[in-house]
């Protein structure tokens, strides 16, 4: 579980009291950031890859440039790592980019903020490790552009979106025929008389793990919402708590936008530098991959991808670098596409995780 960091200015919030009860019962480890000039430490504190990685970026946003005292440099805050940052080189708010595994989602607000598109992508392809990107529509109510009000990840395969369907069934529609294409989409709904102006910051929960923390509104939408919730993650109702945050909802911002989970202490499985001159050769390691995926590879292709695992093993884990898991692919893609060579991400995971899986059975090439 990692452990979860609010600004110290949060303590001077009515919420505070009632939202460290939660933590507590919940058993979530957190942690009051000094040093932050406002609360909404989500938006720049650096993004956390999956294998624990932070990746930096500019926070400038559009909302605070006459009002420059709130902007804080969240790469001075982040905590010790024994993975090197990376930096995105792009203008984004945390808020405004959710991650999961492979995919990676934001709202097109993102374009409007760094003015050369290609430029965007190529960059958050790299430094994402090489992720599945899907842009969103900004929904212009919401004068942030962030995404984290508007959807969240289940798993890679499954988002939750917010209640659209109670108040724009267009804009709904509009998300729909982006998301479906890729994901399974559950929708909140609420099914009352008179909704809550602040229904919409259910979907901007805190959760950690199979934890979660929810908005409270006092309104008949909670217990919906908790349900909804509950039955969505396959968790058990004792996993979530609500707080009651109308100080935080005044002021356009929900839990996931005051919180900030940071990169897991225990980090995923490390690779290390052992002699492997003798493990096992390139016709083992091509008859392996071969067994696996049940028919032969093509010539060209194989040899593009061995020179690129070749140089990733030699020269990237060769040399003594720390290399995380998740980094393999990275590498492959990044070498592949720079050779001009059109890459299929998912078959590229896929022959990387029965490598890995292939180098566990033999002793001494990975270590916890």
């Amino acid at each position: 579980m990692s452990k979860v960091y609010f600004s110290s200015y949060l303590k001077y919030y009515a919420c505070w009291p009632e939202l460290k009860t939660a933590l507590v019962d919940l058993n979530i480890e957190y942690e009051l950031l000094e040093g932050t000039n406002d609360i909404w430490v989500r938006d720049f504190m650096p993004l956390v890859s999956p294998e624990g990685r932070y990746i930096i970026y500019t926070y400038a946003p559009d909302y605070l440039r006459d009002k420059p005292k709130y902007i804080t440099d969240g790469s001075k805050l982040m905590p010790d790592s024994p993975l090197i940052p990376k930096d995105l080189g792009l203008v984004l708010d945390g808020g405004n980019i959710i991650w999961k595994g492979k995919q990676v989602i934001c709202t097109d607000k993102i374009f409007e903020e760094n003015r050369n598109v290609d430029e965007v992508i190529t960059r958050m392809t790299r430094t994402l490790d090489y992720s599945h990107l899907t842009f969103l529509p900004w929904d212009k109510h919401e004068p942030f552009g962030h995404v984290d009000g508007m959807v969240r990840f289940v798993d890679e395969k499954t988002v939750v979106m917010t209640n659209y369907c109670d108040f724009d069934v267009e804009f709904r529609q509009r998300l729909l025929s982006i998301l479906g294409k890729k994901f399974t989409v559950k929708e909140l709904h609420y099914d009352v008389d008179k909704p809550h102006k602040d229904n919409w910051a259910y979907i901007n929960f805190l959760q950690v793990d199979d934890k979660f923390i929810l908005p409270r509104l006092n309104a008949l939408e909670d217990e919906q919402a908790l349900e909804q919730i509950a039955e969505i993650f396959g968790v058990p109702k004792s996993n979530i708590r609500m707080v009651d945050i109308h100080t935080i909802l005044r002021r356009g911002g929900g839990l996931n936008c005051i919180s900030w989970n940071a990169a897991p202490e225990k980090l995923p499985v490390k690779l290390i530098s052992p002699n492997m001159e003798n493990a096992f050769s390139e016709e083992v390691l091509k008859a392996v991959i071969e067994n696996k995926i049940g028919y032969e590879l093509r010539p060209d292709f194989w040899e593009a991808f061995n020179d690129s695992f070749s140089y990733f093993w030699n020269e990237e884990v060769g040399l003594g670098n720390d290399v995380y898991e998740g980094d393999m692919q990275a590498s492959i893609c990044r070498q592949m596409m720079e050779k001009a060579i059109i890459v299929d991400h998912d078959f590229i995971d896929e022959i990387c995780q029965i490598i890995q899986d292939f180098m566990m059975e033999i002793p001494g090439v990975f270590i916890e």
